[in-house]
């Protein structure tokens, strides 16, 4: 619940660094400072690194970077609670991609749970006057749930059988050095390192993105999928649009109004649904 939380309070604050940073670049920094004080942290471990882990790890970053890529150019275009709610909709996504990867079928829940998701999405993010046409950062935010949700289930695929660290500094890693790439190809690496065009209010910011938000917190999520499936994490991460939603009332003053808090009802309904199902006979809760 803890990295819920700080997961939700990442969204106002990338929605005000967006403001004066390329979201390239800000990614390209948040993933090197978490890389470089993970690094730090192992060194007597990097000796265990293999091919395996290597691989794993390079998929997992790429999954990692598409939907940090796309979530950060998208809340320049869309609000940071609407994007937390949309983001979490990663929660739904996950039993069917676990049947299609890991060959888990998901059961009428889930399919009620994504149709009342998906009504929720097109309350939030249809405008008044807009027909059927979503907004350009609510569709890239959508995209980046996918990725998200690519990411939760291939952890819960390689995590068990791997050595956690070593796994996760790879992971950001790879978002870094891809971040660190783009940058450099369109030449803005300079900023990247650059700490005196950086203020001491932005490179907390960026410190606490790297430190607690990404290294911290993907720790957490992959040694948990060591012992538990990639649904029941899901369950978990249900909670982080509520955060976001809180945090960005707290720090950015944004609300949702009434058609927004309608279709976030609805998403966190159809979220949990996707996610729970009532054990009656047994009376026990089961994950799908």
């Amino acid at each position: 619940m803890a990295v819920t939380l700080i997961w939700g309070s990442t969204f106002p604050l990338v929605k005000s660094l967006v403001a004066y940073f390329d979201p390239m670049v800000l990614i390209a920094t948040r993933f090197t400072v978490a890389a470089i004080l993970m690094a730090l942290g192992m060194l007597g471990r990097l000796r265990r690194l293999d091919r395996h882990t290597l691989i794993a790890g390079a998929v997992l970053g790429g999954f990692l970077f598409s939907g940090y890529v796309l979530q950060t150019v998208g809340l320049k275009y869309t609000t940071a609670s609407k994007a937390g709610f949309i983001t979490g909709l990663s929660v739904v996504m996950v039993p069917f991609l676990s049947k299609l990867i890991l060959n888990r079928p998901p059961r009428r829940a889930a399919l009620i749970g994504a149709a009342l998701a998906a009504l929720g999405l097109g309350s939030m993010t249809m405008e008044p006057g807009s027909s059927l046409v979503p907004q350009v950062g609510d569709m890239l935010v959508l995209l980046c749930a996918l990725g998200f949700a690519l990411h939760i289930v291939f952890v819960g695929r390689y995590a068990p059988v791997m050595d956690v660290p070593l796994l996760v500094l790879v992971q950001v890693a790879t978002t870094a050095v891809i971040g660190i790439a783009y940058t450099a190809v369109t030449g803005q690496l300079g900023p990247v390192f650059r700490a005196s065009e950086l203020g001491i209010r932005s490179w907390l910011s960026i410190l606490y993105l790297g430190a607690f938000a990404t290294a911290g917190a993907f720790f957490v999520q992959n040694a948990a999928q060591r012992v538990t499936s990639p649904t029941r994490v899901a369950i978990i991460l249900a909670t982080e649009p509520i955060f976001s939603a809180i945090f960005a009332w707290l720090w950015l003053g944004e609300s949702l109004g009434r058609k927004g808090v309608i279709g976030a009802l609805l998403i966190l309904v159809g979220m949990l649904i996707a996610e729970l199902e009532v054990g009656f006979k047994k009376g026990t809760v089961e994950g799908l």
